[in-house]
């Protein structure tokens, strides 16, 4: 077995609170306001159960991300791990998963932002137009390569996170309990709602696309995973508790910035001011994780190596401006709800496939472990991150279902004409039939 570790030009600049607010502005989108009042919507009360059992199954993956991310330390992230555990197919088929997710994600992200901006900023756009420019504002940041400095993506986190403490503070003094209305008598709901929040907790996999960039890999990739989803826990369930308590009536897309009106006066605006700070630090920090992976996929040939060209400012041009294009689309085709189905189904199949890739490494490969990486509580801990992931499809509407497979079947073709196979089968097939 080989340890892979490619060896780039760049400084190890990035300690533990660096490597926190990375994450959390990963993890922080668009969801903690859309997708709160949804979750209530469904399951009441119960929500609060469903973003803790959600909490628990991303928290179990990502034990297993953090532990293979310190034995390949790259920009490779997930799909690295795959390719080197499970094979050159599994490998750019988790990669292709990765990237397109990802870019599922920042389109789910921008969505939000777009709507925002339209509703209490500028009403003569259209929400489909805001987000376009929101993007088009992000890729010039990320061609200049400006998005990647630390200045840029702190700043965003940490005004978004001062935003959303400081309604959750006036949001408490407000708690009028709970009315039986909330409640929902079956337990399904519960289930159903942590398919729509699970894209809410996904970016954490981004930190472990950086991980050539943190100091003192093997010690703060875990941890900043784990300080980042449980902060990110608590900031849910505190703003969660306090919609539940303020609102007595119907719940959507817009529930937490209601709630904010009514108990912050004319300073609710903070908060469309923070949905579109996370909105940006969210589309940013994984628009940096996807155009790596699919640049690290171009180094290793298993993708066209024009992915792999870079600008004069150190960008991967190709990789961005192919992004671009998957990303507009998505936003200009899609709505809400739809974004966060497919993304939830492509994660909870990449899910399966790293937890999978940290099960074999636990069982072939302690030595080597112990050595280098940390010991999960169980060498079979990741077969619950599988049967937790496969569990969740059964909540996953069949249409949802149908297009995440077609879109990794997108994949699977791509991956056959890269490696020219494809043809040869077709070759071989017909000579076999005429003969």
């Amino acid at each position: 077995m080989k340890i892979w570790k490619i060896k780039l030009d760049r400084r190890k600049h990035l300690g533990l609170f660096a490597a926190v607010l990375f994450s959390i502005g990963s993890i922080v989108g668009g969801g903690i306001f859309a997708l709160t009042g949804l979750a209530i919507k469904d399951s009441g009360y119960l929500s609060l159960i469903s973003f803790f059992i959600a909490f628990i199954i991303i928290l179990i993956s990502a034990l297993s991300y953090s532990q293979l991310s310190i034995m390949y330390p790259s920009d490779g992230g997930g799909y690295l791990f795959t390719k080197e555990l499970l094979g050159n197919f599994w490998g750019f088929l988790t990669g292709w998963g990765i990237y397109i997710s990802s870019c599922i994600f920042i389109a789910f992200v921008l969505h939000i932002f777009g709507i925002y901006l339209r509703e209490f900023f500028i009403h003569s756009l259209s929400s489909t137009e805001a987000s376009v420019i929101a993007f088009i504002v992000l890729f010039v940041a990320a061609i200049l390569n400006i998005s990647e400095t630390g200045w840029f993506e702190g700043t965003l986190v940490f005004f978004n996170i001062l935003i959303l403490l400081i309604f959750i503070v006036i949001g408490l003094f407000h708690i009028q309990g709970f009315s039986s209305h909330y409640y929902i008598s079956s337990f399904k709901s519960i289930f159903s709602t942590i398919e729509i929040i699970f894209i809410s907790f996904m970016g954490f996999q981004a930190i472990t696309n950086i991980s050539q960039e943190v100091e003192t890999p093997r010690k703060n990739i875990p941890r900043a995973i784990f300080i980042s989803l449980f902060l990110v826990l608590i900031l849910y369930l505190l703003i969660d508790i306090v919609v539940l308590s303020v609102l007595k009536g119907s719940f959507g897309v817009s529930s937490v910035i209601i709630a904010a009106e009514r108990i912050m006066g004319p300073f609710f605006i903070l908060l469309p001011i923070s949905a579109l700070i996370s909105t940006l630090s969210a589309g940013n920090s994984n628009m940096i994780a996807s155009s790596k992976t699919i640049l690290f996929m171009s180094k290793e040939k298993q993708i066209s190596n024009k992915f792999s060209k870079i600008n004069k400012s150190g960008s991967p041009y190709v990789s961005l401006i192919f992004l671009s294009i998957v990303v507009i689309s998505f936003l200009i085709f899609s709505n809400t709800l739809f974004l966060v189905d497919v993304a939830s189904v492509l994660v909870m199949f990449l899910f399966i496939l790293i937890n999978l890739s940290s099960f074999i490494f636990n069982i072939k490969h302690k030595h080597i472990r112990e050595k280098k990486s940390f010991k999960l509580f169980s060498d079979y801990i990741p077969l619950l991150g599988i049967i937790f992931s496969l569990f969740m499809f059964f909540y996953i509407p069949f249409f949802t279902f149908e297009i995440s497979c077609v879109l990794f079947f997108i994949g699977v073709i791509t991956y056959e004409l890269e490696e020219m196979s494809f043809f040869d089968r077709i070759y071989k097939f017909i000579k076999f039939r005429n003969e």
